[in-house]
């Protein structure tokens, strides 16, 4: 795996000595959502307010063989909470550089990018057809155990061109990945080299598309070499989505495997083998102002011994959006059940958001 990404480096590196780059352009956009949370049921959080940003910064260019290039890094205030950056600027509220990328499309031979804490190709929300928000991503989360993915690495990927088989569209992808390195995600944006075992991951993608109907898959595996030398179980797992348009109707069906590593065999320990996660979301445009959606996901804990038992996380989500040019007003309603494969009270949630994008 070393191999391959020496390899891409250096045909990355060839194009920029023989071929000439014309001047670039610099786009700046971004996003801010305040949001109003209601919580109850088996949660220790009960109201709160609180306020998003991101902003991107984007620059192209093209070189003379008709390549293109995309650099971008993204800048996210920090939350307070110690995630291993070591550097005594990084307190609560400082804008961080914690996603970068740079990609070469050239053309009919595809795509070459790199990546820190980006180019993922998980296809836990794919499905999702949600107006406002992924509820199970968003404030009180209900524990679910979704795979691995190259977004949390710092990876290169390549992505074949598009091929046109029978009226359909078909591409694919692969990505290799090392950890970020001791000094975390600001650490990482630089030269850090990382540990000399750091963990590794392979991934792959497949996508295709046949007029409103959608269709992905992805398999990721991980090579724990800080952790486990000798692993019972790899950290693997991936998933596939299908989403299909029907005029102003959206349909979603998305399932995930996640297979945690095991060192050893369990005996008789209780040690959850994988978890199996199901989508199902449904959305509707009623104008062009206003939008609703119904979002299910159940996620089942599979142990590699039996006797325990086991709880069925579940989530519903109904949610509704108006939009009124730059400014959206979004409702969201979500109860989970048995939060973190537990059997404990239900989580309702209910957000109330305004977003805008910029």
């Amino acid at each position: 795996m070393r191999t391959i990404m020496k390899t891409l480096f250096v045909i990355i590196s060839a194009f920029s000595l023989v071929t000439a780059s014309h001047a670039g352009e610099m786009t700046v956009t971004g996003s801010a959502k305040a949001t109003y949370n209601i919580t109850s049921g088996k949660s220790n959080v009960g109201k709160g307010i609180g306020v998003a940003n991101e902003l991107a910064f984007t620059a192209t260019g093209e070189i003379d063989n008709g390549f293109t290039w995309k650099a971008q890094i993204e800048l996210d205030p920090t939350d307070g909470v110690d995630a291993g950056i070591t550097d005594t600027d990084a307190q609560s509220g400082s804008a961080l550089n914690d996603d970068s990328r740079f990609e070469l499309t050239m053309g009919d031979l595809g795509m070459v990018g790199i990546y820190v804490s980006e180019g993922g190709e998980n296809n836990k929300y794919k499905a999702s057809q949600d107006a406002v928000l992924i509820s199970t991503d968003t404030g009180t989360t209900p524990g679910i155990k979704y795979p691995t993915d190259l977004g949390a690495f710092n990876s290169v990927k390549y992505v074949s061109p598009t091929f046109d088989v029978y009226g359909a569209s078909i591409s694919a992808s692969y990505g290799v990945g090392v950890e970020g390195g001791d000094l975390g995600e600001e650490g990482s944006s630089s030269n850090n080299p990382g540990a000399v075992n750091d963990t590794t991951a392979e991934q792959y993608g497949l996508y295709v598309s046949y007029g409103g109907l959608g269709a992905s898959a992805n398999y990721v595996e991980v090579d724990q070499a800080n952790a486990n030398a000798t692993q019972n179980q790899k950290n693997h797992g991936g998933g596939y989505s299908f989403t299909y348009d029907i005029g102003n109707f959206g349909l979603g069906y998305g399932k995930t495997y996640q297979n945690p590593a095991i060192a050893g065999f369990p005996g008789s320990t209780a040690t959850a083998e994988y978890y199996e996660t199901t989508m199902i979301s449904v959305g509707a445009k009623v104008n062009d102002q206003f939008s609703v959606s119904y979002t299910t996901e159940k996620s089942e804990q599979n142990n590699a011994t039996a006797g325990a038992t086991l709880y069925d996380v579940e989530a519903r989500t109904v949610q509704a959006a108006y939009n009124m040019g730059g400014l959206t007003i979004g409702l969201s309603q979500a109860t989970f059940e048995n939060a973190a494969y537990a059997d404990v009270d239900d989580i309702n949630e209910f957000i109330l958001s305004l977003s805008a994008a910029f």
